[in-house]
Parts: structure tokens; C-alpha cells; sequence
């Protein structure tokens, strides 16, 4: 269940020209622009796009009945890549602010009821139109200044906000 999950997953992220950075249990963190592609922040919401359209085919399958939601956080910025930690274990892995950001979106998404939750950053100019709108600013714990937040047009509004 998990692993045809991160399979599926880590095949969509790659064919869209992402590179897997870290998984860990059923979360996967991913990264596009790290060979400086002029399109990167395209593909990376492509990419979140195709996602969620997987879960929602999987999600209908009657042995993947009860296949939990997929919560997906977009951010974008410069990180520190290379190899972390102590002398007895070590981890190639980027770290940095655009991380933990991503990493508030998904909680953000959680907590709200929204399969993807993006900052205006990971988006870009002109990305009300290309069907996102905004839920406004949110307090990130970790981040000292509110971030304006932006899901699918076509998400219905949480229950309880």
C-alpha cells in the first residue's frame, strides 16, 4: 500500500523532472530546479497536480479503499545541499527555510482540509488565473512573518477553518 504510494509518487516527481530529496514514512519530499531549469516552478505545480490526480484514481480502486488523504506543500527558494551530520551517520539532503516552509504547508494543508496548500512564492505571477486562490495570510510555526497561502480554485472550502 505504502510503497506502490511512494513508487507512484517518486515516477510522477521524476517525469516531471524533479529529483527525490528524502522519504520518510509516507511523506516524500521532493525537489525541481536543482539543475537551474528556466521551467522548474511550472513542473513543480504540474507535478502536485498529477499527484493528487493519482491518489484520487487510486483512492477509487476497491483494494485501495481507505487510502488516506494526500496533503502536498509547495514552496520555493534557495536550500543548502550536501552531505549532514555526525562522524558515525551522515545524510545527503538539502536543508533551509524553503523546507521547513513546505514542510508548514502541508501542516497547513492538514489542519484546514486542503489537499495542497502553495505560498505565493512556489507559484509565482499571475497564478490567479491558473486556478488557485487564495485562503490568505497564515502564521507558519517557525516562520517570523505571515505567508500568504493559495489552494485549488476548485477546492471546497473547509468546514472549520
Amino acid at each position: 500500500f505504502v510503497n506502490r504510494y511512494i513508487q507512484r509518487t517518486s515516477d510522477i516527481v521524476r517525469a516531471h523532472g524533479g529529483v527525490i530529496d528524502n522519504i520518510a514514512g509516507d511523506g516524500i519530499q521532493a525537489m525541481f530546479g536543482t539543475e537551474h531549469r528556466p521551467d522548474a516552478r511550472v513542473a513543480a505545480v504540474a507535478c502536485a497536480r498529477a499527484i493528487l490526480d493519482d491518489a484520487r484514481v487510486t483512492r477509487a480502486l476497491p483494494r485501495f479503499e481507505g487510502f488516506g488523504a494526500v496533503r502536498i506543500g509547495l514552496h520555493r527558494g534557495t536550500v543548502m545541499f550536501g552531505a549532514f551530520g555526525g562522524a558515525d551517520r551522515r545524510e545527503i539532503t538539502a536543508h533551509g527555510s524553503p523546507i521547513n516552509i513546505a514542510a508548514r504547508l502541508v501542516d497547513t494543508c492538514r489542519s484546514l482540509g486542503y489537499d495542497i496548500c502553495a505560498s505565493e512564492n512556489a507559484l509565482g505571477p499571475g497564478h490567479g488565473g491558473g486556478g488557485w486562490r487564495s485562503i490568505g495570510e497564515v502564521r507558519l510555526r517557525g516562520v517570523a512573518s505571515p505567508v500568504e497561502v493559495w489552494t485549488l480554485a476548485s477546492a471546497p472550502a473547509p468546514e472549520h477553518p
